[in-house]
């Protein structure tokens, strides 16, 4: 088995994953291929255990250290790795403390900004628009927040970003450059050489975006942004052992009493992309809440 890193963590996977970067050391995760027949969904769900019946397969995840899947008969690979490092490993992330948003981040001037929502929002876009103007890519579309010793960490994904053809080609993007996400989509995936966040990163604010008829930014009071925090965090419909749901809850109100949470509206046209990038940096740069939550 070859080891692989995401999230500041080693995986160890039987499964290639030519996404992620290839590490050596201990592994902190392991990925088996195994049989899973005869086990019956939430059997085994507690504080330390999960086990699901998907229409991708079986999984069980124990410890936040190990998954074991037994793949659909015929499953594309392209898709098992993509099941793999979305959903499933969102759910393995949880078990090791934590908080899984949906969300693409990018880091500015040393800290990071996140992009919130749900898909087709353009949380990819905007990652790979400001990627284009040499800021570093930080995660894309799964965000680990580290909310340990009073701090909001990032740990940084891998280098890969998900976009639609036609939204690469709008980007002005070389399709080359691309390749198809797996054989049951029309989606490609972009892969850096360079401009990866690798090291550990201070998360400074949240824009959770939205559709409007007019491009703004806006400060969302504590209660909208506690309940966009909760509807854009990943694997909230797996989180039924209460356990898991009182450590969610908690942590998206650390989260939300610790960072700024924005709204971002704007219309769906990528030609207004240079500006949503002018107005954002405009607005770090001189709002007073780069520093709020430092002191």
């Amino acid at each position: 088995m070859k080891t692989y890193l995401a999230y500041h963590l080693k995986i160890s996977s039987e499964l290639p994953l030519p996404e992620l970067t290839i590490t050596e050391g201990e592994p902190d995760i392991y990925i088996r291929i195994r049989p899973l027949a005869g086990m019956d969904s939430g059997v085994l769900e507690d504080t330390t255990s999960f086990f699901g019946e998907t229409e991708f397969g079986r999984i069980w995840i124990r410890d936040g250290c190990e998954l074991i899947i037994d793949p659909r008969p015929g499953l594309d690979e392209g898709l098992l790795r993509t099941v793999i490092l979305g959903p499933v490993l969102a759910l393995l992330l949880r078990q090791r403390g934590l908080f899984a948003l949906h969300a693409s981040s990018v880091a500015i001037h040393g800290e990071a900004i996140a992009f919130a929502g749900d898909t087709g929002w353009g949380k990819s876009t905007l990652a790979k628009a400001f990627h284009g103007r040499g800021y570093a890519l930080v995660t894309d579309d799964l965000l680990a927040v580290d909310l340990r010793d009073g701090h909001a960490f990032i740990m940084p994904s891998f280098p890969l970003i998900k976009l639609w053809p036609d939204t690469a080609v709008a980007l002005g993007t070389d399709l080359s450059q691309f390749s198809r996400l797996h054989a049951n989509t029309e989606k490609l995936v972009y892969s850096p050489t360079q401009g990866f966040q690798e090291e550990i990163i201070r998360l400074k604010c949240i824009y959770v975006l939205g559709k409007g008829e007019q491009l703004g930014i806006r400060r969302l009071q504590t209660q909208d942004a506690l309940m966009n925090l909760i509807v854009h965090s990943w694997g909230t419909q797996n989180l039924t052992e209460r356990h898991y749901l009182k450590t969610h809850l908690q942590q998206c109100a650390q989260l939300v009493n610790k960072i700024p949470v924005f709204q971002l509206e704007r219309p769906k046209d990528l030609q207004l992309m240079p500006k949503i990038i002018e107005m954002i940096e405009t607005e770090l740069s001189k709002h007073e809440f780069l520093n709020d939550w430092k002191n």
